[in-house]
């Protein structure tokens, strides 16, 4: 009896001293992604912080709230979907934005500033974050749009190649094929 009490008591020696070489991090959950819940654009409210994002495939591009809009900004964050809940390697600091209705549409505002488009450079490479608001509607195209200094109406998409966000005056070209969403954070 006490030779099977010795051998479970080493078994359990053994099995103790294997968990305590491995790192804690191995039973942590990682502690920088972030969980966002799918809601419709009509269900956010003023004191949501939302994530917006593209899909396209089985790919989905999230919006960041930092990069003024130089060449190949703001980038095209690549999050995680499973169901309705969105998973991003950043937090609310990365990809909050607050949605607010106003006439005409919603502007998209974080710490940073606005969304908004300008064409003084390239003009499809023209989504900036900055002082400026932009009023955004989402109309039957199923994209956000606003129109830029000359009138032409812009829709704001993922250039899948960089890949980076852009506002372009169509939705048949390199933005084609793409399905947007918004995430309030849990």
């Amino acid at each position: 009896m006490k030779s099977i009490a010795k051998k479970v008591l080493s078994c359990l020696l053994v099995i103790a001293i294997s968990f305590s070489m491995l790192p804690l991090a191995a039973f942590a959950e990682d502690a920088s992604a972030t969980a966002w819940t799918k809601v419709s654009l009509e269900e956010i409210t003023p004191d949501d912080t939302v994530a917006v994002t593209m899909t396209k495939g089985d790919v989905t591009y999230v919006l960041p709230t930092a990069g003024k809009g130089e060449l190949s900004e703001p980038l095209g964050d690549i999050g995680v979907v499973n169901g309705t809940t969105l998973t991003t390697a950043g937090g609310s600091s990365d990809y909050g934005w607050s949605i607010a209705a106003v006439e005409g549409g919603y502007t998209l505002q974080t710490g940073g500033g606005y969304l908004y488009i300008d064409i003084s450079g390239n003009k499809n490479n023209c989504v900036r974050i900055g002082e400026t608001a932009a009023v955004w509607a989402l109309g039957e195209t199923g994209y956000l749009s606003t129109e830029d200094s000359n009138g032409t109406t812009r829709y704001l998409g993922v250039y899948t190649g960089a890949p980076d966000w852009r506002a372009y005056d169509n939705t048949t070209g390199n933005t084609k094929e793409q399905t947007l969403g918004f995430w309030v954070l849990d």
